[in-house]
């Protein structure tokens, strides 16, 4: 169907049919802030027959199917022949959203506004390592093996071959493989890598100092045993696609080698075996066969001390993940050194230390966490005033007895530092706020729950001010302020509820993401501020009623997606399961905008009986600034399994979190949380 066809049915469904099928095109045209009049458009594909049993309800597949395999395999196979001209990708190879719409949008988003009187500092720029006891040792002996073969020693981390040959073996492959690593040419030199299996060859790849760059050049091998082929990359890009295996007998690959005429450097060479298994649970076995970077690993020994050497760690920010089969069974070490002048009060922060581990504070333990709940630790009595401090934290390895359904066999799902502040704050403070909207219309009234806490022997007599700006996607002048008096309760958390309206509002909605910020400032008796707090949120109501769920007083619908976790590729889809790379999150929300939809439901898949789910909140901030709600799992989740396995003490924990902005994450919006009995979010939660 072209364009003409299609403008001639807009806003009217469209029927056409292709063999047994009823394809319904809905197009539908709004505007959006009256500046534009785009039109959206999708359509559904449905199998009609004449033959009465699949008469009624007829599940695609289960109690009451109709279909065979081979009948359901047959339809998508149409639908997805279809769906492909449709979206005008026939060859199914352009990608959903490009590299520079990633990075765009991680430019666009608005980090959360600072505190201007408390310091409120975000830990980025740490130094990273991991390492396993005895893994300086082993790393010995396998540099060892490598520098005593003829024609080759180690130099700065780098393999060099001097007009020699080497060999590696390894268990054979009889499947699929994929094999990545860095060579260097010298003027003059070349290079010949080879793949073989019983004496025959499957692939050979010649390399000349005249095609390469100047410095190291990634290259990469896919293979596949069972159809002859493979595809190679340099520096990325793919040269050509899908080329005949050298010897198209060749049935197993059991060797590596690289011959040089000439001087080369080879580095990160590694090689991932992949077995298919007969469960569709667990479709594959992946294996490392080789994984070297031909550098030293030193212990970990002294990891926390001021004066430990860390040089050799790589630089990393927040959050920081560990994890896979290449990293299996190692400890995540983090350093970060920070300079702190005078304060009262010192906090960390961490959005989690997931799935527990060590902190330290200056050679001094200061907590050891057993859980992936949010964490608040005091550090004052820790912290030294005046000087640079050392903050170092030890992520425990995490092995899942089961490995994630329809996912290779790698167990060692990531462990990761969240995103971690240091708040240095007043005696007083406030610890947090839960805001929300009890009526809309020519004013918002807006109800303010307040937390204090005080660690004195007397009441703290003074004042609260709550003042409302709008945040995003402009930045205005004051709208609301409200005053009142306090007097704060020493030795406990203290909390008032503070209501008042914000006139002539801008409510948040998918189609307009209004933010405003939320400021809370705390001043004594003499009317100085000594501390304050600040969060973004949106102005709306979420009410449910007659079978329909309004946002604003309006009926809204959910058209969305969820994600699974399963992010290519295999060889980091364990590590990046539960902590997702920022640009991998900007994709995901950058895909439900291509739908044109408006929900995402955030969710991983998990091992039975165990709480693996994620409480990410980088997702939160980004969907608070596009416009998308958010059906939430929690890391207290569980897919299956007996009641009793959910992780009750941190569910209120997590949903705290990300719903009412405690810790570190600022900005909400109308979030539909899932689990227990899928509940559905239709008045404020007591938290």
């Amino acid at each position: 169907m072209d364009t003409s066809e299609i403008n001639l049915y807009k806003n009217k469904p469209y029927f056409y049919k292709m063999k047994n099928y009823l394809i319904i095109i809905l197009l539908i045209t709004f505007s959006i802030n009256s500046i534009a009049q785009p039109v959206f458009s999708t359509f559904e594909l449905r199998y009609f027959t004449s033959d009465p049993k699949a008469n009624g309800e007829t599940d695609f597949k289960g109690e009451t199917e109709w279909l065979d395999t081979e009948g359901r395999v047959a339809f998508l196979k149409d639908y997805a022949n279809y769906a492909s001209l449709f979206f005008g990708n026939p060859d199914l190879d352009k990608k959903i959203v490009s590299d520079d719409e990633i990075n765009q949008l991680i430019r666009k988003i608005k980090p959360q506004p600072a505190t201007n009187i408390r310091r409120t500092i975000l830990l980025n720029g740490w130094k990273s390592y991991g390492y396993r006891h005895g893994q300086d040792q082993q790393r010995q002996q396998a540099l060892k093996k490598w520098g005593n073969l003829t024609g080759v020693h180690i130099a700065n981390g780098k393999l060099e071959l001097d007009q020699t040959t080497i060999e590696k073996k390894f268990e054979p492959i009889t499947w699929r493989f994929k094999l990545k690593g860095k060579i260097k040419l010298f003027p003059g030199s070349k290079g010949t890598l080879k793949l073989t299996g019983n004496g025959k060859t499957a692939v050979l790849m010649d390399f000349s100092s005249q095609q390469l760059k100047q410095e190291e050049t990634e290259f990469i091998i896919e293979g596949d045993l069972t159809k002859n082929r493979f595809n190679r990359y340099i520096d990325g890009k793919l040269i050509p696609d899908f080329t005949l295996m050298a010897d198209t007998s060749v049935t197993s690959i059991s060797a590596f080698s690289v011959s040089s005429t000439g001087k080369c450097f080879l580095d990160d060479l590694c090689l991932f075996s992949h077995t298919p298994r007969e469960n569709a649970n667990y479709p594959h076995i992946s294996s490392v066969l080789l994984d070297e970077n031909f550098e030293v690993k030193p212990a970990a020994d002294g990891w926390q001390s001021f004066d430990f050497d860390d040089s050799h760690w790589k630089e990393a920010d927040l959050p920081a993940v560990h994890g896979g089969l290449r990293e299996k069974e190692e400890f995540f070490y983090l350093r970060k050194k920070i300079f702190v002048d005078d304060f009262e009060q010192a906090f960390l922060q961490m959005e989690t230390l997931d799935p527990g581990g060590e902190v330290w504070v200056n050679n001094q333990v200061v907590a050891v966490v057993n859980n992936r709940h949010p964490q608040e630790i005091e550090i004052t009595k820790f912290l030294k005033k005046g000087q640079e401090n050392i903050i170092a934290v030890k992520v425990n390895p995490y092995k899942l007895s089961f490995p994630m359904g329809h996912t290779p066999t790698d167990h060692h799902i990531g462990w990761f530092l969240g995103r971690t502040k240091l708040l240095l704050t007043s005696k007083c403070r406030i610890k947090e706020m839960k805001v929300f909207t009890q009526k809309l219309g020519k004013e918002a009234f807006q109800s303010h729950n307040v937390t204090f806490q005080y660690p004195g022997r007397h009441f703290f007599e003074g004042s609260v001010e709550i003042n409302y700006y709008p945040w995003f996607p402009e930045e205005g002048e004051l709208v609301a302020s409200f005053t009142r008096n306090v007097k704060i309760r020493p030795s406990i958390e203290d909390e008032f509820q503070f209501k008042f309206s914000v006139p002539a509002p801008q409510p948040w909605s998918p189609g307009s993401p209004r933010l405003y910020k939320v400021e809370v400032i705390l001043k004594d008796k003499e009317g100085k501020a000594v501390d304050d707090y600040i969060i973004t949120t949106g102005i709306r109501t979420v009410t449910q009623a007659n079978g329909h769920m309004y946002i604003n007083g309006k009926p809204e619908m959910l058209n969305g997606a969820q994600i699974m976790g399963l992010r290519t590729p295999i060889e980091t889809i364990a590590k990046h399961n539960r902590c997702a790379p920022p640009e991998t999150v900007a994709e995901e929300m950058l895909m439900i905008k291509k739908m044109d939809a408006n929900l995402l439901r955030v969710h991983v898949h998990a091992e039975k009986d165990t709480a693996d789910g994620i409480n990410d909140p980088r997702y939160a901030e980004f969907a608070d600034q596009m416009g998308i709600y958010l059906i939430w799992s929690t890391a207290a989740f569980i897919r299956e399994g007996e009641g009793w396995n959910i992780d009750f003490e941190g569910y209120p924990k997590f949903m705290k979190q990300v719903i009412i902005t405690q810790v570190l994450l600022s900005g909400k919006r109308p979030i539909i949380p899932t689990g227990l009995n899928s509940m559905t979010l239709t008045k404020p939660m007591n938290l």
